[in-house]
């Protein structure tokens, strides 16, 4: 995947796929770990029941929103943009650039994970897949508001066309 390939909505939108895939995995990989370390601390295996409500409502692990909004974001824009701009995938990227660097912050979800990852090779597997690939696409600016941009691709093509011609949007 090389930079001059990725002119063009269709290409964009191909390679933001399979961004999303790698995030599923990332996520797969995640949740895996997660449940194998709960069963190690807890000395019991977890349901899928169990993990789901863990996971859905316990607050050990509302952590992982952000992760969950990302994936919630970019599925959001696959599914109501038959177009891609340049500034959608830019923000793509950076939204999940800022979500996995290993900048040192003080954000939970990034010391949980980088946490998460130091303990599971399979997690750090599927981690050098994600950073390989965002390292390799185009470095471009998000112009403008990046949340506006993201929350806009929870909203239909139709819908938002509207809301721009009434002027209820800056998007």
């Amino acid at each position: 995947m090389t930079n001059s390939n990725l002119n063009g909505s269709e290409s964009r939108k191909q390679t933001t796929q399979t961004l999303a895939a790698i995030l599923r995995a990332v996520h797969s990989s995640l949740i895996q770990s997660l449940k194998k370390r709960r069963e190690v601390q807890t000395g019991k295996e977890v349901t899928p029941v169990e993990w789901f409500h863990l996971l859905s409502g316990g607050p050990e692990y509302k952590w992982m929103h952000p992760l969950t909004q990302a994936m919630s974001d970019i599925d959001a824009l696959l599914d109501n943009r038959t177009e891609l701009s340049e500034n959608d995938f830019a923000a793509v990227r950076d939204s999940l650039l800022k979500l996995f660097d290993a900048d040192p912050s003080p954000e939970d979800f990034k010391n949980k994970y980088f946490d998460a990852m130091a303990a599971d090779p399979e997690l750090v597997l599927s981690h050098a897949t994600l950073k390989k690939t965002l390292d390799q696409l185009p470095q471009k600016s998000v112009e403008g508001n990046a949340a506006e941009i993201r929350r806009s691709w929870h909203i239909s093509e139709r819908r938002l066309a509207h809301m721009r011609s009434t002027g209820k949007t800056n998007s």
